[in-house]
């Protein structure tokens, strides 16, 4: 019919073609002789490529691929920082916590810092204050030194490491220095500290921090004990804590040789 538009296709042209003009396909022109030309897609040179216009079918693609697998594409240093730093994080707690020395893994660590005639002669260990955990990671480490000064030699660690050695003359007093037994330091602060735990008027509290010390019982009798002081949440200001005296362990036995808490100062 005359005037009628009509669209020549080859027969493989016409079986893919897609349906959507909005997909960029190409349209017949008409030429001199008065057939229709279907236009090359083929570039010209291999510097020009072809520009591959956004259709339905590839905006149906794009939003058909999961929204992770799009954004691990997007931002990848991002997503491998978010998968590390969890296991970084829990590692770097775990091994300030768990894997902190007992006092009697110090003393031997102690010995490498100390002459040979002060090496496991323990006058008296002491810690800091615990700070952010229950188990202390500062500690003192006092040995009878006949070469020193004033007779002792104290190492001071931290998270297990050594960071001085002092001479300090006015550390004893009225102990003068005496030296414990080192066949009967049998219980180590790790177990102290568990045995002060354990007492039955703490089981309602929150314990926050505790301070150790291990020396004679006094100075007439040689008994190695330890000496535990503790702190606990107030209950009213879970956030403060206060200390609330301490436990008297024998060193020897691991038995509680005296109960000074005094629970009530959490109130």
């Amino acid at each position: 019919m005359m005037g009628a538009r009509y669209r020549a296709h080859t027969p493989d042209q016409a079986h893919n073609r897609a349906p959507d003009r909005g997909c960029g396909e190409a349209q017949p022109q008409q030429v001199g002789t008065g057939m229709l030309h279907w236009p090359s897609t083929r570039p010209r040179s291999k510097q020009v490529p072809l520009a591959v216009p956004e259709c339905a079918a590839s905006r149906l693609i794009l939003r058909r691929q999961p929204l992770y697998s799009r954004a691990v594409k997007t931002y990848p240093i991002l997503f491998l920082r978010l998968l590390v730093l969890p296991a970084f994080l829990s590692c770097g707690v775990h091994s300030l916590h768990a894997d902190e020395p007992t006092a009697f893994e110090l003393v031997k660590e102690g010995n490498r810092h100390i002459g040979e005639e002060a090496k496991d002669h323990v006058v008296q260990i002491r810690s800091d204050k615990s700070i952010g955990t229950l188990v202390p990671n500062i500690w003192f480490l006092s040995y009878y030194d006949p070469d020193a000064s004033g007779k002792v030699t104290e190492v001071k660690f931290m998270a297990g490491q050594k960071v001085a050695v002092t001479h300090p003359s006015h550390l004893f007093g009225k102990w003068n220095g005496k030296e414990m037994a080192k066949s009967r330091l049998k219980i180590d602060s790790d177990k102290a500290l568990e045995t002060a735990k354990n007492e039955p008027v703490l089981k309602s509290l929150t314990l926050k921090a505790s301070q150790l010390k291990l020396e004679r019982l006094s100075a007439d009798d040689d008994t190695p004990v330890w000496k535990v002081e503790l702190w606990a949440a107030k209950l009213s200001n879970p956030n403060r804590a206060v200390s609330i005296g301490q436990v008297i362990i024998n060193a020897e036995t691991g038995k509680v040789l005296a109960n000074d808490l005094k629970i009530k100062n959490v109130d």
